[in-house]
Formats: C-alpha cells, sequence, structure tokens
C-alpha cells in the first residue's frame, strides 16, 4: 500500500514538474496569483514579453494584480471571473522595460478547489502588430471619410439651390438620399426664357466615382441648355 502511494506521488510530481516546464518555457506570458490578487509567479515567457524580471515588477509596480495590470477595470475583471468562474479576456498596453509600447491580451481563469477560489491565472499574449496595423487602418479609414466629407459639400456647392425651384414650382418636392456620402445621382434645372429645364439623372457608379460623373454631367447638361438656339 505505500509502494502505491509512492508511486503515485512520484507520477504527480512528474506531471507538475512537465507542467512548469511547458509554463515557464512557453512563448506567452503566464502570471498566477492567489485568490486575493496577490502575484506568486510568473513565467520566463513574461519576462522576455516585459523585459522585467519578477522580483523588478514587484519592486517598480507591486505586488498585487491590480498595481501590476495597466487595466483600469482589472478589479471588476477579476470579480467577475470569480462570480461567474468562467475565463474572461481583455486588452490592455503597458509600456516594456526599455520603454516600448506594447499591447497584449489577457486571459484570466480562475482556479477553484472544493468550490473555493483557490488562485488565478492569466496568460498573456503579444498582440502590438496587430493593434499597430487596427491603429493605421483607422486613420486611414478616418483620412479617406474626411477627404469624401470634403467632396460632399463641393458636391453640394454644385448642385443648384432648391429654392429657386421651390418659388417657381411650390408643389415640387426633391428626393436626394446618397448612398456613399457623396452621390452619382444627381438633380438638376435652371430657366432659359421663362422655360424650365428639370432633370433627375443616374449616373454609373456610386461614391467616389459616381460622384465624378455626375459633376461632369451637371456641367454638361449647362453647356447643353445655353447652347440652344
Amino acid at each position: 500500500m505505500v509502494r502505491v502511494r509512492t508511486e503515485e506521488i512520484l507520477r504527480q510530481k512528474e506531471e507538475l514538474e512537465n507542467v512548469s516546464i511547458v509554463a515557464r518555457e512557453t512563448v506567452q506570458g503566464c502570471l498566477i496569483a492567489n485568490k486575493d490578487g496577490k502575484v506568486e509567479w510568473m513565467n520566463e515567457g513574461l519576462q522576455r514579453m516585459t523585459g522585467f524580471s519578477f522580483d523588478e515588477i514587484k519592486t517598480v509596480f507591486g505586488e498585487s494584480l491590480h498595481q501590476i495590470s495597466s487595466h483600469p477595470e482589472i478589479q471588476g475583471i477579476l470579480r467577475t471571473v470569480s462570480e461567474t468562474k468562467k475565463s474572461t479576456q481583455y486588452d490592455s498596453m503597458h509600456r516594456t522595460k526599455d520603454g516600448r509600447e506594447q499591447w497584449v491580451t489577457g486571459t484570466v481563469t480562475p482556479v477553484f478547489e472544493n468550490g473555493h477560489l483557490k488562485k488565478i491565472v492569466i496568460i498573456y499574449t503579444d498582440i502590438t502588430e496587430r493593434k499597430k496595423f487596427e491603429q493605421e487602418l483607422n486613420q486611414k479609414n478616418k483620412d479617406i471619410t474626411e477627404s469624401i466629407l470634403y467632396a460632399k459639400q463641393i458636391q453640394e456647392a454644385v448642385l443648384p439651390q432648391r429654392e429657386k425651384l421651390f418659388s417657381s414650382k411650390p408643389e415640387s418636392f426633391i428626393l436626394y438620399l446618397p448612398k456613399d456620402i457623396v452621390s452619382g445621382d444627381f438633380y438638376w434645372f435652371t430657366t432659359r426664357e421663362n422655360i424650365l429645364f428639370i432633370a433627375a439623372a443616374d449616373c454609373t457608379g456610386h461614391g467616389v466615382p459616381g460622384a465624378l460623373m455626375s459633376m461632369i454631367g451637371n456641367e454638361f447638361l449647362y453647356q447643353i441648355t445655353y447652347q440652344l438656339n
């Protein structure tokens, strides 16, 4: 009986050592805290990610997850995983030891024993490159949208003033709803020798290409009208 028990203990010890090796060598960062949030261990992966050793992190930032984490709602996140007993993720940004901006996704997993919270495990994944790409993409989208909004102002300035049509034809109306900020469709009207010319034009394309066509069409209509004999 004693021999069986000893073999079981040795087997469990070997399994724990294997798990420890995996946690230590993984490229992801791993951090373990007790139920109160006091950090007890971090792997070498997290040290490589941040540039800080375990002792340096405790000295520079503190010994609790509340002090170490740069996420403003970390306390609420820890409370949620404790109450729901489910893992959750969050993104946060911090600075490495050499001053670089680093974005990570933290996966927080509560570990329970006999129904009571025992440990808190956080796995960190470096998502800095993805965040940089997202920020660059958002900036490009912002620049493009601002450019199109400015094009909208130019297009609207080219369109004839609605008040002139409404004053001569009070029963008239204009329904103008661009699909993509600027429009490939346009309305047009003018008067010549007491004759009212009206057009509702549908150009080929939408968005910026259609808007360019609409401005060309607008100019052609004026040229055609004033060249009539």
